[in-house]
């Protein structure tokens, strides 16, 4: 059962909000979880307004929080702005998304004393300036009064004391019909695997492969795509799209619990997946196929017996798929322990007991 407004705003000075802080050019999974987060935060009868780092411009973000009528507010890009945003707007708590938020975002409430609470959310492996970056992060995690990762090997890379929170997604009341499509959805790039996807589509050329996504790689799996993959470019918001999907194959090398394969399956879209990052909590089996990484011949095989499938297995895993994420992956479900932490965080920066 989620907290009432009553139990949490007490805890709030009034009128003040929780931030949600990110800085963002794109939509991937980040943004759609802070989207799913700001939403069930409002649905609560919380305050929560996005706070974007700096304006890159239209931002499909951006118009889909003025749908829902959630407030963001655009700052210039100096943590400068931010720091004396959150002097004049007072936020109740801050939580970042990214290593540029959490970096600004902890120095801001060292200064302001601000609670504030950080996600991590990177799985994958980095070299260079951002890999310096990211370590910067994980090491000033120690900085926040609440920590959260999305999945267990996350969790094991930060220093400091975090809690394993599941990324959520908000249920429809009634499973949309499934379609036909085999489909990649993500960033072309090398640790979401789509040259594996690109591979797979050779040894089934009576099948169409759909890919929705843009990225670095994308000209050369164009150049080595055979013609029955379609390149459908980036959708900024797939909820006309799961529809049609039958199948998400997400042959990733590196992962955290990647928002993708919880919108599928809470539309009713078993997925074939390596096991990488989180993956083994969100399928098992009777719900979707999880293969070990780079195991090619199992990614094959799993989808010879997902085409193979009658209706009715088919219709069975679906349903499967679906159930879990109600169970486990759902903002009823996941919710309340995150809202216990921004209570603790709360509590922790203040040193008071708060009803």
């Amino acid at each position: 059962m989620l907290y009432t407004s009553s139990h949490y705003s007490n805890s709030l000075p009034a009128g003040s909000s929780i931030w949600l802080l990110l800085d963002s050019r794109n939509f991937g999974g980040i943004e759609s979880h802070v989207l799913q987060l700001a939403s069930a935060l409002t649905r609560q009868g919380l305050k929560a307004e996005v706070i974007f780092l700096d304006d890159y411009g239209k931002h499909a973000l951006k118009e889909r929080l003025h749908q829902a009528d959630i407030p963001f507010t655009c700052l210039r890009g100096s943590w400068y702005t931010l720091f004396s945003c959150a002097i004049r707007k007072k936020p109740a708590l801050i939580h970042t998304h990214g290593y540029k938020a959490g970096l600004m975002g902890r120095l801001t409430g060292l200064l302001t004393r601000l609670p504030v609470v950080s996600s991590f959310h990177a799985g994958e492996k980095l070299s260079g300036k951002l890999a310096f970056y990211h370590f910067l992060d994980r090491i000033s995690s120690g900085l926040c009064q609440g920590i959260i990762a999305v999945s267990e090997p996350i969790k094991r890379t930060l220093p400091a004391k975090a809690q394993v929170i599941n990324n959520f997604v908000t249920m429809k009341k009634h499973r949309p019909k499934q379609g036909r499509q085999v489909a990649f959805v993500g960033r072309l790039s090398h640790e979401k695997g789509p040259d594996n996807f690109i591979r797979l589509a050779r040894f089934y050329p009576g099948h169409t492969f759909h890919l929705y996504g843009t990225g670095p790689m994308e000209a050369r799996l164009k150049r080595i795509a055979t013609n029955n993959v379609i390149f459908h470019g980036a959708k900024q918001d797939m909820t006309p799209i799961w529809p049609r999907i039958a199948l998400l194959i997400m042959p990733s090398r590196f992962e955290g619990m990647p928002m993708s394969a919880l919108e599928a399956m809470s539309n009713g879209i078993p997925v074939i997946a390596y096991s990488v990052g989180s993956l083994d909590k969100l399928i098992t089996t009777g719900n979707g196929w999880l293969i070990p990484p780079e195991h090619f011949e199992g990614l094959k095989n799993a989808l010879s017996g997902y085409l193979n499938a009658d209706s009715r297995t088919r219709i069975q895993i679906s349903r499967q798929a679906r159930n879990t994420i109600i169970t486990n992956f759902s903002d009823e479900a996941v919710l309340p322990r995150l809202l216990d932490i921004y209570h603790e965080s709360i509590a922790a920066k203040y040193s008071c007991k708060l009803q």
